[in-house]
This record gives structure tokens, C-alpha cells and sequence, in this order.
């Protein structure tokens, strides 16, 4: 597959996460709770993978102000397409669906 309908994919996902959930790409800064919503998990799971305790996924950036946490929108979307490309590899490598 070329590398541009890849790209074309992947920015697929993003706008469809983002109208899903109702987050807007003007905002640069989401609360636990818009990121939760967005990702369709609890806030207590969002709160795991922001400490690095789920099994398999790398923590998400996020950023401190005191005791509130922040994430920067364009740091998500690129956490979740790095976690899309690493699964579609691992599909690929597998062989689940196909050459």
C-alpha cells in the first residue's frame, strides 16, 4: 500500500475520532474527561495509561499544572496514530488479514 493512502487513513481516523466524540481541533489543551470521552474509556483507564500502567501501551504525554492534568490535542492524535500503525504492523506481520 503507498505510503500516501496510509497518510490519507490515518487522517481518516483522527477526523472521525474527533467529530465522534465532540472534541474540537481548536483546542489545544483536553481535560481528563474530554480525552476520556474521546477515547471511549473510563477516566480512572485514561488515568492508568497516563501513569504508565497499562500493559502494551506507551504512556501518554500530559502536562502538569499542579494537580491537574492536561493533554495537548495534536500530542493525542499522534499517540493514538502511533498506537494505529503499531497495530496495523502487528496485523500485517501476523497475517490476520492477508498480504
Amino acid at each position: 500500500m503507498p505510503r500516501n493512502s496510509v497518510l490519507t487513513q490515518d487522517r481518516r481516523a483522527v477526523n472521525s475520532l474527533t467529530a465522534s466524540s465532540g472534541v474540537s481541533a481548536l483546542r489545544p489543551l483536553l481535560t481528563i474527561a474530554e480525552v476520556a470521552r474521546a477515547l471511549r474509556c473510563s477516566r480512572t483507564h485514561l488515568c492508568n495509561i497516563l501513569a504508565g500502567k497499562v500493559r502494551g501501551l506507551p504512556p501518554l504525554p500530559v502536562l502538569r499544572l499542579g494537580r491537574r492534568l492536561l493533554i495537548r490535542y495534536d500530542a493525542l492524535m499522534l499517540w493514538v496514530l502511533s498506537l494505529d500503525s503499531r497495530e496495523a504492523d502487528g496485523q500485517r506481520l501476523s497475517g490476520l488479514f492477508g498480504k
